[in-house]
């Protein structure tokens, strides 16, 4: 069977060879991607699969893509579904996964990566292990992970240090993020991103986490008014198939397919490192402003104290407390590998 659920179909980790286009079957996916608001979507997927695959499968590889939200996606339940043979293809952000098993969150640990690069070494090192646990908990095969832009604060009240945090009600989406968020004073409320801008409306909620675009392009400058930089993450997203479904496909296609989302891989983690600028430049009405939309939010600058707070929280609450949830064989694993990308060694109590 030929038509295939693509649930945010981005970026699959390349291989070397390529197939030509006589070689390819006739293909027709059924592509669900991101949440239609984001730019990885818009600008990512729609052309890649409108535009960039057939042209270069001369026709042979189609696909028809819809947005993960207009299909009454929330993410949560993106790979559970997999596992059920609901869908074949899936895309999501990685750190929802965590109550199924708390290593999911091991790649994006809150606060744990301070910049793009850091969290390119970290997804790099870390794959295996999680390829790993798809593969064995959910029969799926691991393709890609990516980063959104950086998760930062987006709140409707004056913030102008992590003191002012204390009380506020903020959400989060990940359990990691709980704790760094919680240890500086907030009160932490789990929410699915499109719960977000309507939750910051009623007053269900302060503050809201999300990327600094992410935010920009679902338009939360209409419903907040400060944006506080304190990186907290960077919903670090999947991308898997059912090895079921890979294994079905023809040598030829699966050849074709990893070549092609190759070269998109690279080019979707240098189009997010873009976004990290341009989506705080767009919400407080700055140029350049490439891909959001102009705001008039203020931009409350994180301070060294803020910083150095926020790292005690990490190594004192975050990292202790998801070794704990994870166990020690997964510590040591995660030691051996992010551990030594951000120089952690140990964990403390």
């Amino acid at each position: 069977m030929r038509n295939h659920l693509l649930v945010a179909a981005v970026a699959l980790l390349g291989v070397a060879g390529t197939a030509t286009a006589q070689d390819l079957p006739k293909t027709q996916f059924k592509v669900v991607g991101l949440q239609s608001h984001l730019n990885s979507f818009k600008t990512g997927e729609k052309v890649f699969w409108e535009e960039t695959l057939p042209k270069a499968s001369k026709g042979q590889v189609t696909g028809e893509i819809t947005a993960q939200d207009l299909n009454g996606l929330k993410g949560p339940e993106i790979l559970r579904l997999m596992k059920l043979g609901v869908i074949d293809f899936s895309s999501g952000v990685i750190g929802y996964m965590s109550g199924d098993n708390p290593q999911f969150d091991g790649v994006d640990l809150a606060g744990v990566s301070p910049n793009m690069a850091t969290t390119r070494k970290i997804v790099d090192i870390y794959e295996p292990v999680l390829n790993r646990i798809m593969e064995q908990q959910y029969g799926a095969k691991l393709l890609m992970l990516f980063p959104s832009p950086p998760q930062v604060l987006w709140c409707k009240t004056p913030v102008a240090s992590v003191d002012d945090l204390k009380g506020k009600k903020v959400r989060v989406f990940t359990t990691s993020m709980a704790d760094l968020i919680g240890g500086l004073g907030a009160t932490t409320v789990t929410m699915p991103f499109g719960e977000v801008t309507t939750s910051l409306e009623r007053g269900v909620i302060d503050c809201g986490i999300t990327g600094t675009l992410s935010g920009n392009t679902n338009k939360m400058f209409e419903v907040t008014n400060v944006m506080y930089p304190l990186y907290s993450g960077w919903a670090v997203q999947f991308t898997a198939i059912s090895k079921k479904t890979w294994d079905s496909l023809t040598p030829d296609l699966q050849k074709f397919m990893l070549a092609q989302y190759a070269t998109f891989k690279d080019k979707l983690w240098t189009t997010i490192a873009e976004e990290e600028q341009d989506g705080i430049n767009c919400s407080i009405g700055k140029d350049p402003c490439k891909y959001g939309f102009k705001g008039k939010m203020t931009l409350a600058p994180v301070s060294a104290t803020d910083l150095a707070a926020a790292k005690k929280v990490v190594m004192s609450t975050v990292v202790p407390n998801w070794a704990k949830r994870c166990g020690k064989e997964c510590t040591d694993e995660w030691l051996a590998t992010v551990g030594k990308v951000v120089g952690i060694s140990s964990i403390g109590n």
